[in-house]
């Protein structure tokens, strides 16, 4: 859904789309690891997948649309786009370092586990999903000026 609002809205209000996209996605992502119905790397595919796809379709768009689209170089989203990337790297590194602190707990049984261990697992799982689509929808809407211009009139 988030990658659908940058792509569909106008300009003016694509990176207000974008934001609340990435939110309710992350919130969705963060949920279905909560309930326990998926793991995180199911959602973390899931985001991944949809920038391929995203990604495939754009480059359709730029080899048919070539000639009749007129791109301003306003209509780019660079600071959103830069707040979102640098927002999701961070996730992922914290991800990173919570999920490395881990592996030291790695042969320990899950019921034997303390509630740091636990929370930290619990937080780094969840920083990933969150990171992840932050930097999908970063990459998007710093191209979708490319994809999705203003036709010549």
């Amino acid at each position: 859904m988030a990658v659908a609002l940058i792509l569909v809205l106008p300009r003016q209000v694509r990176v207000a789309g974008a934001f609340l996209g990435v939110g309710y996605a992350a919130a969705a992502g963060v949920a279905t690891l909560s309930a326990g119905w998926h793991r995180p790397s199911d959602a973390i595919a899931a985001y991944l997948l949809v920038g391929a796809w995203a990604a495939a379709a754009g480059l359709v768009l730029l080899f048919f649309q070539r000639e009749q689209a007129v791109v301003e170089p306003g209509d780019a989203h660079r600071l959103a786009a830069a707040v979102l990337g640098a927002g999701g790297a961070a996730a992922l590194l914290g991800s990173g370092l919570a999920l490395s602190w881990l592996v030291d707990h790695s042969t320990t049984a899950v019921e034997e586990l303390g509630r740091r261990p636990l929370f930290i697992g619990y937080a780094g799982s969840a920083a990933g999903i969150v990171g992840t689509i932050a930097v999908v929808a970063a990459l998007v809407l710093a191209v979708v000026h490319r994809l999705v211009p203003r036709w010549k009139g």
